[in-house]
């Protein structure tokens, strides 16, 4: 019951924003709703795909196309009504990201390379060892001027192999934990020893690392305003629809069903 009171609560919150965007003359540019609308199509593979999904959901085209000019026609009015009213001033700015230093910090991350020999975790022994020997061999090949990136394109078995093992820059935890804390542990230009993962065996090479470093102000500053005035609004749009509550004569006639 509580949670049928909320639905019914937000959907007369939207009707009641909706009402004042008319009164007010608002009007939604065709070519904005066409616009949402083609997003949406263009999650699918094509339009008849497009048309059983939302099928499936008890919507029609038009039927979509109308809720999204309504949808837009709320936010012009609330960021007329509201948000052109918000005011977040510099002081405020620089106060938060002074509080809030954590959130602006980049973390370390390091470049890599790595040749794969694949070997799934429950592989027999005979395939496990068959992977190290090759990785083995690549090492002693390393050792002879081979040229990493090279040897990747000619051994490694896994994705990046075509660009040489290349996989760019990464911070902690983006990789599996031991794949990670061998990678992490090599200096610039240092290649690693067999490391195993459950995706098979491989060879580490770090090419550059970046410490971690804290955003300027500067970077942040458009951000953190943003997100300062979308938190204004949100405590401001409440009073603004109590006061369309109040505006507009609201009667709740939600019936309960048929019983029996």
């Amino acid at each position: 019951a509580e949670l049928k009171d909320n639905i019914l609560d937000n959907l007369i919150e939207k009707e009641l924003l909706y009402q004042e965007s008319q009164k007010q003359g608002i009007e939604v540019d065709p070519a904005e709703i066409q616009s949402q609308l083609d997003q949406i199509k263009n999650k699918f593979s094509n339009q008849e795909e497009f048309e059983k999904k939302i099928s499936a959901m008890d919507y029609t085209e038009p039927l979509l196309k109308q809720q999204i000019r309504e949808n837009l026609a709320i936010q012009a009015l609330i960021d007329e009504k509201v948000a052109a009213k918000v005011d977040v001033t510099d002081k405020e700015i620089q106060s938060y990201y002074e509080s809030n230093k954590k959130e602006f910090r980049v973390p370390e991350k390091i470049k890599a390379r790595h040749i794969l020999i694949k070997s799934s975790p429950d592989a027999g022994e005979e395939k496990k060892a068959e992977a190290q020997k090759t990785l083995r061999e690549v090492q002693k090949k390393l050792k002879q001027d081979g040229k990493f990136a090279e040897l990747a394109k000619k051994y490694s078995e896994g994705p990046s192999s075509k660009k040489g093992g290349e996989l760019g820059f990464f911070s902690r935890g983006q990789m599996v934990k031991s794949f990670d804390e061998a990678a992490f542990a090599l200096d610039s230009g240092e290649v690693s020893d067999i490391v195993e993962t459950r995706f098979g065996y491989h060879l580490i090479k770090v090419e550059d690392r970046k410490s971690e470093e804290q955003k300027p102000f500067a970077e942040v500053k458009d951000t953190i305003r943003q997100q300062l005035k979308q938190q204004q609004v949100s405590q401001k749009l409440e009073p603004f629809i109590e006061s369309l509550k109040q505006k507009y004569p609201i009667d709740k006639n939600l019936s309960s069903g048929p019983k029996g």
